[in-house]
């Protein structure tokens, strides 16, 4: 899809900076800065202390409500409005940015500063940081897809079974670089998953299948990994991953393959798109949604593509 430019006659950046994400760098925002000072452009930055005033900031920048959760927003409106926001932090932060950009129709860039940033791999050709700062001065912008679990909006990734746990076993450690260190990882990880029997509609299909791996992309990347390599970020639809009774080798040689762009979707793990997509049964199930891992709160999930568009810098 060709980018479109945004055009605006003063252009303002609220940055939001999550100080704790994994590969949090001064640096790097120092960088951003400095860009934006050369493009004669005004700037905001938050540092929220928390997850909820995040998202609170992020919607009194983006004009979504007007209360002030804290002092630091009267600074904000004093350099005119907002026009773009900037997520500094992995893909957690750029969930709750994002969730504002999109209510308040304001683009949004991201600062790739998280342990994995998968939402930001899955958009930007080059997570390094002057290339992530280039894609944001040049506020060129595309529209990606924006999804709902229950009353949760997400934008890369959600999925049950195999990633949660992948994740898990990871932990805070550096990630693999090479692939036979992936399939270790993604062994260990299979030996503490049970394959349970689930009932997976897909729009108008629907099947039964006992599995471990049960993952609905709307971007390509999803726990350090490129799972769906032919996703399209604004088709409407999401890329439905499911194995058909994978063993912890075939799951150990999966991940390998993936991480090396060779693996090809067929009769044991199979991709299918759609808009409407429920898993049941899963109370009680570990449920990866952009970057957090959190407990599923009833036995069954609806996951839609929803008709909004997110406008991301890229």
């Amino acid at each position: 899809m060709r980018l479109k430019q945004q055009r605006t006659r003063n252009n303002h950046y609220c940055l939001l900076v999550n100080r704790k994400a994994a590969n949090y760098s001064p640096q790097a925002i120092d960088q951003l800065i400095e860009a934006i000072k050369n493009d004669k452009a005004a700037y905001s930055i938050i540092e929220p202390a928390s997850a909820m005033e995040l998202m609170q900031m992020a919607e009194v920048a983006a004009g979504v409500t007007k209360r002030d959760p804290r002092a630091g927003v009267l600074q904000i409106r004093n350099r005119g409005k907002v026009t773009c926001l900037i997520a500094c932090g992995g893909d957690s932060t750029f969930n709750l940015t994002a969730r504002a950009s999109v209510t308040g129709g304001v683009p949004i860039g991201v600062l790739p500063l998280g342990r994995d940033n998968n939402i930001a791999r899955s958009l930007l050709k080059d997570i390094e940081i002057g290339h992530a700062v280039a894609r944001i001065i040049e506020r060129k912008y595309r529209l990606i897809d924006v999804g709902q679990i229950a009353d949760q909006i997400f934008f890369g990734s959600a999925g049950i079974g195999f990633v949660p746990h992948l994740l898990r076993t990871l932990g805070t450690a550096e990630r693999p670089t090479m692939a036979y260190k992936w399939a270790k990882v993604a062994g260990e990880a299979a030996e503490k998953l049970r394959s349970k029997r689930m009932i997976i509609r897909i729009d108008a299909f629907r099947f039964e299948v006992k599995t471990r791996m049960a993952q609905v992309n709307l971007l390509s990347h999803s726990s350090g990994l490129q799972l769906s390599p032919a996703s399209i970020p604004n088709d409407g639809q999401g890329e439905v991953i499911v194995d058909f009774g994978a063993e912890n080798k075939e799951l150990a040689e999966y991940a390998r393959q993936v991480y090396k762009k060779k693996y090809l979707y067929g009769a044991l793990f199979r991709l299918f798109r759609g808009t409407t997509i429920s898993i049941q049964p899963i109370q009680n199930r570990s449920l990866y949604l952009d970057g957090e891992i959190i407990r599923t709160p009833t036995n069954a999930i609806e996951i839609k593509v929803l008709p909004e568009k997110l406008k991301v810098f890229c």
